[in-house]
């Protein structure tokens, strides 16, 4: 005896084939979408919570953590014997621990001895001035800087100099 399948219930189970997996594509996609703008709207939560410090003498901007609160800003010579070489301390509000030396010589200094043998990590240089920088957790792990503070503050500089932009 032949078993025959009625063509009814064949387009049926096409059509059921059909919407199910028509509603599970709608489903993933719409989920996806509602991803990426929660994921968009978390990213622009971050940016307004951000402090940027700018400076016009010498042209450079920086952005730094809202757990910094406000910054501090300190300015003095640097290297006595090169002229116009500045240090630019900026020290976060909350916790002296967290800061970053921004050292900025004249492009033609660059190159110096007493520039280039020092401790600190060259950034970029502008039409007028190069620009280094060191910053708190750079002895991280040294007598007395053990703490894992210390190489949290290092991981947070290295990230916040990820912002240095020149104006």
């Amino acid at each position: 005896m032949e078993n025959k399948t009625s063509p009814w219930v064949v387009i049926f189970t096409i059509i059921l084939t059909a919407a199910v997996v028509g509603g599970g594509m709608y489903f993933w996609q719409n989920q996806s979408v509602d991803e990426v703008e929660v994921e968009t709207e978390q990213e622009a939560l971050t940016e307004v919570n951000e402090l940027k410090y700018e400076n016009q003498t010498y042209g450079f901007a920086i952005t730094f953590p809202n757990e910094w609160a406000e910054v501090e800003e300190e300015i003095k010579d640097w290297v006595l014997d090169i002229e116009q070489s500045k240090n630019i301390r900026i020290t976060a509000e909350n916790d002296i621990d967290r800061f970053i030396e921004i050292r900025v010589v004249k492009i033609d200094d660059k190159d110096n001895h007493m520039v280039a043998d020092a401790p600190h990590t060259y950034i970029m240089s502008n039409s007028e001035y190069s620009f280094f920088y060191t910053g708190g957790g750079s002895y991280a792990g040294m007598p007395g800087m053990e703490d894992q503070k210390y190489f949290d503050i290092q991981n947070e500089v290295e990230d916040i100099i990820k912002t240095f932009e020149v104006l």
